[in-house]
């Protein structure tokens, strides 16, 4: 996935995003359950009013990424 869509109000479901490219991504209100994505880029992305649920995205690119009322529910979030 090339980052700089615009997918607002998207829910992914179960989805394999390893290494995906979220880059400068407009993806407010968006929801995302079940989901793994390790290493995959956030970085500039908008996630405002998102929700995370029961997924893992593990050693992601969170850089100047926008997470206003951004909630995570057993969400595993761990890296460097």
């Amino acid at each position: 996935m090339d980052g700089r869509l615009d997918l607002p109000d998207s829910y992914f479901y179960c989805c394999n995003l390893a290494g995906a490219n979220f880059t400068g991504t407009k993806l407010e209100a968006t929801a995302w359950k079940g989901c793994r994505g390790s290493k995959a880029k956030f970085k500039s992305a908008l996630l405002n009013e998102s929700k995370f649920e029961s997924s893992d995205f593990n050693n992601n690119d969170w850089q100047n990424c926008r997470l206003s009322m951004v909630t995570f529910t057993e969400y595993k979030l761990t890296g460097g």
